[in-house]
């Protein structure tokens, strides 16, 4: 969490298939925003590029369930990108324990500001 770009608590309203050159194909899921946590997003809508395929790391987002999204932006790519690995959860399987490292780790960020 400590390295990602941004941390937020939304909702997917759209998923699709995308082709990137350097990359093949890739899910992008479009999130509404509910709450961030950490980072600085443009705007309340925000995509997010998620792997392809049946990987390790892919997490399958579906629309209408809230999730915790960590993600990087990546210089030169037009979307923020994420993995399960990232720590990406929904938002109802998290624990008490993952709920209050949250909330720890957000108070840092406002005290460092």
């Amino acid at each position: 969490m400590t390295d990602a770009d941004l941390i937020f608590k939304g909702h997917v309203i759209n998923k699709r298939t995308e082709y990137f050159p350097s990359l093949g194909y890739r899910y992008v899921a479009t999130f509404t925003i509910d709450k961030v946590i950490s980072g600085k997003p443009q705007s309340s809508l925000i995509e997010i590029e998620y792997g392809y395929g049946e990987t390790y790391c892919l997490i399958n987002f579906q629309p209408l369930f809230n999730y915790l999204v960590v993600a990087k932006n990546k210089n030169g790519f037009p979307y923020f990108q994420t993995n399960y690995c990232s720590g990406n959860k929904r938002w109802e399987d998290l624990s008490r324990k993952d709920i209050q490292l949250i909330s720890d780790f957000r108070n840092r960020k406002l005290e460092n500001q």
